[in-house]
């Protein structure tokens, strides 16, 4: 077979045939010493010997130097790794028909290796694939090892400089045929079948809601044993393969099934009844649904599953001084396994925490309950023993928040509580913090923090990367750019480090630091990352990903011997999404058996060609997609009309021919491993296909012929003029427009006008989340996070304006000393309705029918400050902040009152 190089992510540059290696490992113990059984290592175990094989080998007298340099990096990256006695070098020595890890002759070792591995596709070598089958894993994990033995042999092929030039070429592989004539669905609803008797959800909830329910003593993600039908069915439908109607158990994949019949995981009975009883149950949930029947006048495409495409993962990154890596990918189990190939293996164990599909983890514990990733203490020294010699590091991750509410939540650290740390990586709001502790800041208590007012940290996915070296000192970035936030503390050394502290994700040890969120990479680096190496691996990307050939070979009729695929670069999202990109022709030869042009191993010229194509379309599972077709104005000119889109052979000379640089996401329905993908053309080649555009949702309003409400809500641009009036700040402030960009209530409460720069630029951020009408039915939990956000950033600029005013000039705290420590500043009532009444008066006003009384929003606020303990339930208040209370805390603290008077239902209602 032949196949396609192009580079990551959308640069297909580079078209060459390469040979896929045919060779199979022997199995150990067949022509060998038959000592594979008898000396299994354990699993996780590491290779700690004293002694590596590289210096074993150079104590023997007789032993030959490597030949040329590429036996140097094999002998470095790759041999002096596996060749340890309880991994390869146990069998495959020089006795085995597959000696490549044999000590006796390090040139005999290599020769016997290159058969054995691609150096165009190290993840697909016959080596990687053997132990990604189970055979003579290290750990506990068959892809864990199979990830490791991959970046061993990818830093061979790059000489050990971990520049990831060796993998950057993607081969495109020609993918199976699949049939797509049909194809079953689970329905997002549960069907009958899923509570019937003796159903799925009976056993579910009879067998596994010791764990797998919020309730249970340790509660264990996915909640599919919850007694709510919903729930449980949301939760279970990524478990269960609907194809498994007519497969043996043998054969069957839910993941329901492979637990109880492979893994002997809680067999309540006897596994060997227990798997049938699961797979009857989820048969007959499959046996219930209908056949999505495809629709016979489209033009389609070849199908293809997710994980049946070329792997795109792989490569890119630079990764040359890299000591610890997590890719998540394992997707089930409560370990997160350290793939970086330097030993000792920083594996994570997992509480509080989800997978997340595609790779990654949901750090999101049940309320009262504690989530984080962390490695023992052991294996943690490995960052200590490192970093403490190169006197540098970085701490690279991608996450996506939970929110922008969370502060002092710890991402990542090395430490041994909020207070005894080697570094942290924190989140504080829309900032992210760094600490660390050094010779010269011996507590590591002065952190580097981005810029509260730039709000680089959102809640969504970023790619965080954290260095430290004596030149620079402390620098973030995010999303491939320095924050260009200085460090304010001198650079130091980092010789006061202590070995014995432990590396985690998302708390600290002492689980006091909770944070909450999705973490889809994590890595540390023993060296400070360049600006450009910090580009390069974030235009890399994260999670798993894969190139789909759709297969139009029969629809464009082009006369040679080359397969003709329109392919997309996708992935899963998440848990429930799958995105689709940047769509490219591609051509592929494969030789025919017997004789003719068509038959040689080297590929013929290609035919010349020219045909349109237009409306692109993703089909799912026998349908084609309601939603996200971002390609269906493919071949549109500017007014709209369907002139095609030309693919032709002169375009196509780099191998590819570029289709669209968009993408779009769309709906997870079976998951990764059973939904069917196709495509449909309005047409190709001159073939007109069926294509209807999605029909306009005629939406009945509830309450169109109600009687009007005597209340409703401020909308958007109400709301900005009401915050303006109200501060006195301008909404064309370009804080608060950001945030959002017609807010007029606000305005009128704090005398903040509108013009504000401030407040334009939070304005024109979330003036799309704010309440679009006036009906009180339609308010959302997203609404009042918008309404937060803009009272805060109308407070913080009144706050700002009133402190570097003269008592006298100030609107609003005319007797308040904004100099003052906090305990001073709030010490009793009479120094609290310094702020208490001008709020009352200006913002929410005094003597007004339907609102609170004066003394309930005083006994509010002091509730803010104060904190709050009742039954079961403990909350600190304003004035609690850690000892370290000053006048930038009472200015703060001023801020967050203002907040709740003008963000409260009294502006909002109306």
């Amino acid at each position: 077979m032949n196949m396609l190089k192009v580079k990551i992510p959308v640069a297909f540059v580079q078209l060459s045939f390469v040979s896929v290696l045919t060779l199979v490992l022997s199995a150990c113990g067949g022509t060998g010493t038959g000592a594979e059984n008898s000396a299994t290592p354990q699993s996780g175990s590491n290779n700690t010997e004293s002694i590596s094989p590289r210096q074993e080998y150079f104590n023997r007298s007789d032993a030959e130097q490597p030949e040329d340099d590429d036996v140097q990096a094999f002998m470095l990256q790759f041999w002096d790794k596996v060749a340890a006695d309880n991994r390869c070098g146990q069998c495959h020595n020089e006795t085995h028909e597959d000696p490549f890890a044999r000590t006796d002759n390090i040139n005999a070792a290599y020769a016997a290796t290159l058969p054995l591995i691609n150096r165009a596709s190290p993840q697909t070598s016959d080596l990687v694939k053997k132990v990604e089958g189970g055979h003579q894993c290290w750990q506990s994990s068959d892809s864990a090892c199979a990830q490791i033995l991959t970046r061993w042999i990818q830093n061979w092929m790059d000489k050990g400089d971990g520049s990831g030039q060796s993998s950057t070429a993607i081969v495109l592989e020609k993918p199976d045929e699949i049939d797509i004539t049909s194809s079953k669905v689970l329905p997002a609803t549960y069907p009958d079948e899923f509570t019937q008797v003796g159903g799925l959800h009976e056993l579910l909830t009879t067998y596994c809601s010791g764990c797998h329910t919020e309730e249970a003593p340790m509660p264990i993600a996915p909640y599919f044993a919850t007694s709510d039908p919903q729930s449980a069915w949301d939760a279970a439908r990524s478990r269960i393969d609907v194809n498994d109607e007519n497969r043996t158990l043998l054969q069957a994949q839910s993941r329901f099934v492979v637990r109880l019949r492979s893994e002997f995981h809680n067999c309540w009975d006897d596994c060997d009844d227990d798997a049938p009883e699961m797979l009857a149950a989820i048969q007959a949930i499959a046996q219930g649904i209908e056949l999505d029947e495809i629709d016979e006048s489209l033009r389609i495409s070849g199908g293809m599953i997710l994980t049946e495409g070329t792997v795109a993962s792989s490569g890119g990154r630079f990764e040359q001084h890299q000591i610890a890596f997590w890719n998540f990918s394992q997707g089930s189990g409560n370990v997160a396994f350290d793939t970086s190939g330097v030993e000792p293996a920083m594996n994570l164990s997992l509480t509080g925490t989800s997978w997340v599909g595609g790779w990654g983890i949901d750090i999101n514990p049940a309320e009262g309950q504690n989530g984080r990733a962390w490695a023992d203490t052991s294996s943690s020294k490995k960052l200590y023993d490192s970093i403490s010699i190169s006197g540098e590091y970085s701490v690279e991750a991608w996450v996506a928040p939970d929110n922008v509410t969370q502060e002092e939540a710890h991402i990542i650290s090395y430490a041994n509580g909020s207070d005894n740390r080697n570094f942290t990586i924190g989140q504080t709001l829309y900032s992210y913090d760094f600490f660390q502790k050094t010779n010269v800041d011996s507590e590591g208590s002065n952190n580097l923090s981005t810029d509260a007012d730039a709000e680089l940290l959102q809640a969504t996915l970023q790619h965080v990367v954290l260095t430290y070296d004596r030149e620079n000192g402390r620098r973030i970035y995010v999303n491939g750019e320095f924050s260009g936030d200085e460090d304010p503390v001198t650079p130091g050394f980092l010789t006061n480090w202590d070995d014995s502290y432990v590396f985690s994700i998302g708390n600290e040890p002492t689980n006091n630091r909770q944070w909450r969120g999705m973490v889809r990479m994590a890595a540390v680096h023993n060296r400070a990352l360049t600006a450009e190496q910090v580009l390069q691996n974030y235009d890399v990307g994260v999670g798993q990903k894969y190139f789909l050939l759709f297969d139009v070979t029969d629809l464009v009729t082009i006369d040679d011997c080359y397969d003709s695929y329109i392919v997309f670069e996708a992935a899963q999202l998440d848990n429930y999404a799958y995105r689709f990109n940047n769509p490219f022709f591609a051509r592929l030869y494969e030789a025919q058996p017997g004789e003719g042009e068509c038959s040689d191993s080297t590929p013929p010229p290609q035919a010349n060609y020219t045909f349109n194509v237009t409306d692109i379309r993703l089909g799912i599972n026998g349908k084609v997609a309601d939603v996200g077709q971002a390609w269906r104005n493919v071949g549109r000119d500017q007014e709209g009309n369907q002139v095609g889109f030309t693919i032709d052979s002169e375009s196509n000379s780099e191998g590819y021919q570029q289709i669209s640089s968009v993408g779009s996401t769309f709906t997870l329905e079976n998951g990764p491993t059973e939904d069917l993908f196709f495509l449909a053309f309005g047409s190709i080649n001159g073939l007109a296909g069926a294509t209807t555009d999605p029909a306009a949702i005629d939406v009945e309003n509830p309450i169109a012929e109600s009687e009007s409400p005597d209340y409703g809500l401020r909308t958007f641009d109400e709301v900005n003029a009401s915050m303006s009036e109200m501060t006195g700040i301008p909404t064309t402030n370009a804080n608060v427009n950001t945030v959002f960009s017609r807010n007029a209530s606000m305005s009128e409460m704090t005398g903040i006008p509108t013009t504000n720069a401030n407040v334009n630029t939070v304005f024109s951020e979330v003036k799309t989340q704010l309440p679009t009408t006036e009906l009180a039915e339609t308010f959302l939990a997203a609404h009042q996070i918008a309404v937060a956000q803009m009272a805060i950033t109308y407070c913080s600029e009144l706050v700002d304006q009133e402190v570097a005013q003269a008592p006298g000039d100030r609107r609003f705290f005319t007797a308040f000393d904004f100099t003052d420590t906090p305990a001073n500043a709030f010490v009793d009532n009479v120094a609290r309705d310094r702020i208490y009444d001008p709020l009352i008066t200006l913002t929410i006003g005094t003597n007004l029918n339907d609102q609170p009384g004066t003394a309930q929003i005083k006994a509010n606020f002091d509730t803010l400050l104060d904190g709050y303990t009742g039954p079961g339930f403990t909350r600190s208040g304003l004035l609690d902040c850690g000892g370290s209370c000053d006048a930038t805390r009472t200015q703060t603290i001023v801020k967050s009152l203002c907040a709740a008077s003008i963000g409260s239902g009294m502006m909002l209602i109306q």
